[in-house]
């Protein structure tokens, strides 16, 4: 009887702990939510001087996790991508550096330096993107960008954008109105709205990751006692090298595993027709992203997909033009992103005649299916 009212008493008292614990942290986490924003150290960057005293105290500031957080922002004119206009960057204590590089003459090397160092994880969502662009449009070449969405998988959370990210972890509401995400960052002055939107989603960016990355590496009792130990960080290549500078991929989870088991049970030959087309192969409707760059052409049933599913909104009718209500996850670049936004005809390669005509493969389905897997991919990028 002792022992039993000694076993209810522990379980008691370890109960009461835990909940106490989940009350404080949802209340530190409610007060955070309140004034995370209201400390940041914004340092808007125009010149040589300017950028170099900020890459210098950045890199001091990131020292212990090795990370800042990673953004751009950029103008799109007439469906067309401009270069890079603005690049975020900041630490986890809240020092954010907003360096606009349309104003500066050129590329201060402390500033190449610091993207291409590769001890230095850069975060955020698709930052590898924003990698390329940086690539075309000024010849940087950014080492060890992080994607968070893969290091969110190891907390068991379901991966979103940073908005869905930011409202799970710390409970922030972020402003994604379209006309500030869509706003002239290419202005000769920036708006303050313009200014607390950048800095604060390169700001969350480095928030979320050092949660994660906190949260990963500390069970209950262990966070409980030891709140403030900092061990973990020193091994923090070991965790983060393997995702460095890969793109994520949404991953399709419904019903995939019993396709891919009948996939592999039955494999089926498809047979394709000979006989001529009876209605055009390129219906030329446009795809756009949430920022107005074309993406690709697609045809009239994609697009009234998108609609009817209010994953988009309608631009225009004619040609059918369509906006994306989300962020793709990745966008291609060079030759072979204007490659897919090209108008395309209905007609003969050969010939040129405009009815009669059936679809031919340069390479042949049958050797295609052999080749490496870049090079079957649609979104190849030399």
């Amino acid at each position: 009887m002792a022992k039993s009212k000694i076993v209810i008493t522990s379980a008691i008292a370890v109960g009461f702990v835990g909940v106490t614990y989940v009350i404080l942290k949802y209340k530190i986490r409610s007060r955070k939510a309140e004034d995370i924003l209201k400390n940041l150290d914004i340092n808007i960057v125009t010149t040589k001087a300017q950028c170099d005293e900020v890459v210098n105290e950045m890199r001091r500031r990131s020292t212990l996790h090795q990370a800042i957080g990673f953004d751009c922002e950029w103008v799109t004119e007439n469906g067309n991508r401009q270069p890079i206009a603005l690049l975020q960057l900041s630490t986890f204590d809240g020092f954010c550096g907003l360096l606009r590089l349309n104003l500066l003459k050129e590329v201060p090397m402390s500033l190449k330096e610091l993207l291409e160092d590769k001890n230095i994880y850069k975060v955020g969502v698709a930052p590898i993107d924003d990698a390329k662009y940086l690539i075309q449009d000024y010849s940087i070449y950014v080492k060890s960008t992080l994607d968070l969405r893969h290091i969110v998988e190891l907390t068991g959370h379901t991966a979103g954008g940073l908005a869905a990210l930011a409202n799970t972890y710390l409970g922030i509401v972020l402003d994604k109105n379209w006309r500030i995400r869509c706003s002239d960052w290419a202005a000769e002055e920036l708006t303050e709205r313009q200014i607390h939107y950048a800095a604060t989603d390169a700001y969350v960016a480095i928030k979320i990751f050092v949660d994660i990355i906190n949260t990963y590496n500390r069970d209950f009792w262990f966070f409980l006692w030891s709140r403030n130990s900092d061990r973990h960080w020193g091994k923090i290549h070991g965790l983060c090298s393997r995702y460095a500078d890969v793109g994520y991929k949404v991953k399709n989870i419904k019903g995939s595993h019993k396709e891919n088991k009948k996939s592999k049970e039955k494999t089926i030959t498809k047979k394709y027709s000979h006989s001529p087309r009876s209605r055009p192969l390129y219906h030329n409707c446009f795809m756009e992203a949430p920022d107005g760059e074309v993406l690709c052409t697609c045809d009239t049933k994609k697009a009234k997909w998108y609609l009817d599913n209010k994953l988009a909104t309608l631009i225009k009718d004619d040609p059918l033009t369509i906006r994306l209500a989300f962020e793709p996850a990745g966008r291609s670049v060079g030759e072979v992103g204007r490659y897919y936004t090209l108008v395309k005809e209905n007609k003969c390669v050969v010939c040129g005649a405009m009815d009669s005509y059936i679809r031919k493969n340069v390479v042949p389905r049958e050797y295609r299916k052999y080749f490496p897997g870049n090079l079957v991919s649609n979104i190849y990028v030399k």
